[in-house]
């Protein structure tokens, strides 16, 4: 899949962004947060609106931090299913809220199972906004084991990889030895989509 930023750095050099969907999530997000705060690591964080609205102390977090904090509409309902109003509800408002909570205004939208057409497309770029999906996919929300996780990951991993992964438990217990296994194989990591005025690692 494509439509995230073009990566900078050194040309060849391996990067990887960690990308979670669907949070914030009380039982997890604040978990993924100490692991990555602990390894020095960045990620790049796509909110459902009314998630963050519930746990915005969550989303101020990663802000805080230096993460790319993105859109991923207000309740995830899949885009092409959506008039133009109800897109622009469930994009805008995400839009405002994130904007306010954080004083940077997201630059992406992830849709909802990845699933855009060329009209949902055309609706993002009027927004100034790009469409943020992943190249690596290790379907996480399956609920399958820790492991599984790290093996599918390692399996797919390219010269850039874009990895979507959830804010859930099976990622909490996945996740620090997946950062030692990246780290290990020359992999430098990074965000997506992130706003002017953060300070991340490299940006994608």
């Amino acid at each position: 899949m494509g439509g995230w930023f073009v990566v900078s750095g050194s040309p060849g050099a391996p990067m990887v962004a960690l990308t979670f969907d669907d949070g914030p999530d009380p039982s997890h997000t604040a978990a993924i947060l100490d692991i990555l705060t602990r390894l020095g690591v960045p990620a790049t964080f796509f909110i459902i609106g009314r998630n963050g609205a519930q746990y915005p102390e969550l989303v101020r977090e990663e802000a805080r931090r230096g993460d790319s904090v993105q859109d991923h509409t207000w309740s995830h309902p899949p885009l092409p299913t959506l008039t133009a109003a109800g897109f622009a509800f469930q994009v805008d408002t995400t839009q405002a809220f994130l904007t306010g909570l954080s004083g940077l205004a997201p630059r992406c939208l992830r849709p909802p199972d990845g699933r855009h057409t060329p009209v949902t497309d055309a609706l993002t770029a009027e927004r100034g906004l790009h469409v943020a999906l992943w190249n690596v996919d290790p379907r996480d929300w399956t609920g399958i084991p820790a492991d599984e996780i790290m093996r599918r990951i390692l399996v797919g991993l390219q010269p850039v990889s874009v990895i979507e992964l959830h804010d859930r438990t099976n990622i909490v217990y996945a996740l620090p030895e997946l950062i030692v296994q990246l780290r290990a194989r020359g992999y430098r990591f990074s965000t997506i989509c992130q706003t002017s005025g953060a300070t991340p690692g490299s940006a994608l």
